[in-house]
């Protein structure tokens, strides 16, 4: 074979390698079973993919056995005459755990194997120097060695070595962890799949801001990191099917296929591997807001050189610490709409019909939620530069939307989320959501399908009026002005959250 297909075949090990779970008492490896004569693969494998402490040409052998319903010592008997291995580390010769090594099951296999393609020796760590090499060239086996020398070796060390993650070119680990992550959530159900890494990301994100934060006992960076967690996770989840196609097409050594084009949804051109105009729509209201907000609070905060809710909290790391976690629960469950609608095929979707009435009052609710809470922003905002300047004396305001409702600004996020969860609503509860979802033929599908809709604006509305909107506000007003008569005025004249037009 051409010097060109055996990179190919070590390059398909390499992206294997790549899926095995990390453990610190194994190395990370990917092995090939191919037919020389036809180049045809007959089985691929990776450390850790079958039941049990299995290596890569374990899980090669165990799965090609079980297709061929014989046993794993019994496949001498039907690979082809000109089979070869290849795997990024040598095979091993002895096991700590007591499993067969590879090596033995290589030879038992009697000549069936001719060639072994080893990427790079296997050190010393566990098992002391490997004779397996000298034992297979014993029984006339040939082993070819550093065939792919400086990518599989730059790889095994990064794998086996992580201090030496400098040495590498980012964008490979990024995708190295990014196929791992693919791989432990390729959940059978759409839903799940798409549900378990968003929230995972979430959290993630969290905690990568939460430490330097609680080093600095700084608190600047809390709001912005909320928005760009709801920006990254609602960019994920809406990309998540691409990303796993496109693992899929490295794995396999095939062209990647492009990132779907949001123009293109919205004109209804996406093709069967595109997105939904829902999908886009929703999303990218999320985007909006979710910017308009974080770059909000981010000023206001720089502004005021601190943020009073996190006065006390921030001394205690695990408080907060604590703070950031609830963050990413926050973030996870007012995506939830989001991140089912976004777990549905493209081509499932397009089964809807063009536009329902829930995507009329969804979008509807969100557009007038948002202008109703950019709206009480912007008059706070004015107030308090005019306070500044000594332009009024007022001490709270009482004016504008303000005079509408005391929290105009919260009565505008619950509405626009509830827009949000409207629209998905309307798909979730379709026959064409409960399929995209695998949930149809279940009893409970409909009510789950509009509980994850409706977890959203309950979960914000509970947030603002129990914990960390409306109580702090009215309790901080009212013992600074809870005995004026002008401000008992204005409580018992203005609505606290519907406003009163």
């Amino acid at each position: 074979m051409a010097h060109s297909i055996h990179v190919d075949y070590m390059q398909q090990a390499l992206n294997l390698a790549r899926k095995s779970p990390p453990k610190p008492t194994n190395y990370r490896v990917g092995a090939l079973l191919i037919d020389a004569k036809t180049n045809t693969v007959l089985a691929t494998g990776y450390t850790l993919e079958c039941e049990g402490n299995t290596h890569a040409e374990q899980s090669c052998f165990i799965k090609l056995a079980k297709e061929h319903e014989v046993l794993e010592e019994q496949l001498g008997d039907i690979l082809p005459k000109e089979t070869v291995l290849y795997t990024t580390v040598e095979p091993c010769f002895k096991r700590l755990s007591g499993n067969l090594p590879c090596v033995q099951r290589i030879l038992r296999l009697g000549k069936a194997i001719k060639t072994v393609y080893v990427g790079v020796k296997e050190p010393e760590k566990f098992v002391g120097e490997n004779t397996g090499r000298k034992q297979l060239e014993d029984a006339g086996i040939e082993v070819v060695q550093h065939l792919y020398k400086k990518n599989a070796g730059t790889y095994f060390w990064y794998l086996s070595n992580p201090k030496q993650l400098n040495s590498f070119n980012p964008s490979s680990v990024t995708m190295t962890l990014l196929s791992s992550l693919l791989h432990v959530t390729n959940f059978r159900n759409p839903f799940i799949r798409t549900l378990v890494p968003s929230i995972g990301a979430a959290f993630a994100i969290q905690a990568a801001v939460a430490v330097p934060s609680i080093l600095a006992q700084s608190e600047r960076f809390y709001d912005l990191s909320g928005s760009l967690t709801y920006i990254s996770v609602t960019a994920l989840s809406l990309y998540l099917p691409t990303l796993r196609a496109r693992a899929a097409a490295s794995l396999a050594g095939k062209a990647q296929p492009a990132l779907p084009s949001l123009l293109d949804a919205l004109t209804g051109k996406g093709g069967p591997n595109g997105l939904n105009w829902r999908q886009v729509v929703i999303s990218t209201a999320v985007a909006v807001w979710a910017t308009r907000l974080g770059t909000y609070l981010f000023q206001r905060v720089i502004s005021d050189g601190k943020d009073s809710r996190f006065d006390e909290i921030k001394k205690s790391p695990p408080k907060f610490f604590g703070a950031f976690m609830v963050q990413a629960t926050w973030v996870s469950l007012c995506l939830m709409p989001v991140l089912a609608l976004n777990s549905i095929p493209h081509v499932a979707l397009s089964a809807l019909p063009l536009v329902g009435v829930t995507d009329i009052i969804g979008l509807l609710l969100f557009a007038g939620g948002l202008t109703f809470e950019v709206t009480a922003d912007r008059q706070k905002n004015a107030w308090v530069q005019a306070k500044k300047n000594k332009e009024h004396d007022e001490d709270f305001l009482t004016r504008g939307l303000w005079g509408k409702s005391r929290h105009p600004n919260y009565f505008g996020e619950s509405t626009l989320w509830t827009g949000i969860a409207t629209t998905a609503a309307g798909v979730l509860m379709s026959n064409v959501g409960q399929v995209g979802m695998g949930l149809a033929g279940t009893s409970y599908g409909r009510i789950l399908g509009l509980g994850m809709a409706a977890v959203s604006p309950a979960f914000v509305t509970f947030l603002l009026f129990k914990v960390s909107g409306i109580p702090l506000s009215e309790n901080k007003y009212d013992e600074k002005y809870g005995e004026r008569k002008d401000y008992q005025e204005w409580k018992k004249n203005t609505p606290m959250f519907f406003p009163k037009f």
